[in-house]
């Protein structure tokens, strides 16, 4: 009976991110390229292998450019949900945790848009089983690889500084303070004239991660601080979230490269909520379910957002308000222009670029402009009837 009752939470688990999946690719064909994921193509090697790769294989459509992080995306799902069933004493709380962490705006922007975040993530996710596994030969090969990816996986190395002193395990302490230095040496992006970023990090976690829940993870960080045992996942959530507030003091901080740090902590957050919630009698129970009913709503609130968020120009009186926009347009306009029998023009640098990944090339026979123009032709775009988008090409 145990085995069953195992079997059809994994299996709810299985649908689950299958259901995750197909949402994500109903979600790519809706978006645009932005000028963000053009510069991180641009100048990372590792996404401009996928990217490349993708579009060598199925062409040059939405598809192509996003599905590799797509499959990163449900890797991700795949190792988080069993990490959970390896750190929560229940799998049922391991489901939760899944869906929660699916929920996640950081987790799903994570999976739609072409960045670092992804791989960030699998790579931490590794990192971490091998350490509760206690799978060494795993472990070292991974500290070194991480050392060429990503500048923020110093916030790994401080983590597991902390976390093998407290430990006793000198070696990795030692292994992990060379790589440490090491990865400074090689440089970081801490640079700039101190500025104040504070509050928007701040705003910023609390739209990532839901308002209340957000305020719910720093709870659970303390709280383990205090009362509760702490491993390897306590320390590197606690230090990310130290390191990304003190850097705000000064710039603002790459979010594509610390948000994996905090999404892990879901783990920490139904660990802790679920034994609050078991050790109270069922009378005493409601608080706790009224605050995670709200959250819940929330995080699904900000899922149907973000999956069907064309659906917000309909109440903007400027499509450009919409949070969004800067993710739209080129891919119709593309279209538009091919439908015209036109592949290449000339117009303001940033649009240029992004329509370039559209097979739009730079020439000077023709002239896309935003400004109104005597006889020029008006190309329109709309999303659901709404007008987004107006160009003169003359």
């Amino acid at each position: 009976m145990v085995y069953t009752q195992k079997g059809k939470i994994h299996l709810y688990a299985f649908i689950l991110m299958l259901l995750n999946g197909l949402l994500l690719l109903y979600a790519v064909q809706h978006i645009s390229l932005s000028i963000y994921e053009l510069n991180y193509i641009q100048n990372n090697f590792i996404g401009n292998f996928f990217f490349y790769k993708s579009i060598a294989i199925l062409g040059n459509n939405p598809l192509a450019h996003r599905l590799p992080f797509i499959i990163i995306h449900l890797c991700n799902l795949v190792l988080f949900y069993h990490l959970s069933c390896q750190m929560l004493k229940k799998h049922i709380d391991s489901l939760w945790a899944l869906v929660l962490f699916m929920l996640l705006p950081a987790t799903q922007l994570a999976g739609i848009l072409v960045s670092q975040s992804g791989i960030i993530m699998l790579l931490l996710l590794l990192i971490i089983y091998s350490e509760t596994q206690q799978k060494q030969w795993l472990l070292y090969p991974l500290l070194f690889l991480v050392l060429w990816i990503d500048f923020s996986f110093m916030i790994l190395y401080i983590s597991f500084c902390f976390y093998s002193f407290f430990q006793k395990k000198y070696f990795l302490m030692f292994v992990s303070l060379l790589l440490l230095i090491a990865r400074i040496n090689l440089g970081t992006d801490v640079f700039g004239v101190p500025k104040g970023f504070f509050l928007d990090t701040l705003a910023i976690f609390g739209m990532l991660f839901s308002p209340l829940l957000f305020v719910y993870y720093t709870y659970v960080l303390y709280r383990i601080f205090v009362k509760e045992d702490k491993k390897i996942l306590w320390y590197i959530c606690a230090v990310s979230l130290i390191c990304s507030l003190l850097l705000s003091m000064r710039q603002k901080i790459p979010l594509q490269s610390f948000v994996p740090f905090f999404s892990l902590g879901i783990i920490l957050c139904v660990q802790v909520f679920m034994s609050g919630l078991r050790v109270r009698l069922k009378p005493f129970r409601k608080t706790y379910m009224i605050y995670f009913k709200i959250t819940f709503a929330t995080l699904l609130v900000f899922f149907f957002a973000l999956v069907c968020n064309k659906i917000f120009y309909v109440f903007l009186n400027d499509p450009r308000d919409h949070f969004a926009y800067k993710f739209h347009i080129a891919h119709e306009l593309s279209s538009a222009l091919k439908q015209r029998g036109i592949t290449s023009l000339n117009t303001d640098t940033t649009l240029q670029k992004r329509l370039a990944f559209y097979g739009i090339s730079t020439g000077e026979e023709y002239t896309l402009s935003t400004t109104p123009q005597p006889q020029a032709e008006v190309i329109k775009i709309y999303y659901i009837g709404t007008l987004v988008g107006e160009y003169y090409l003359y």
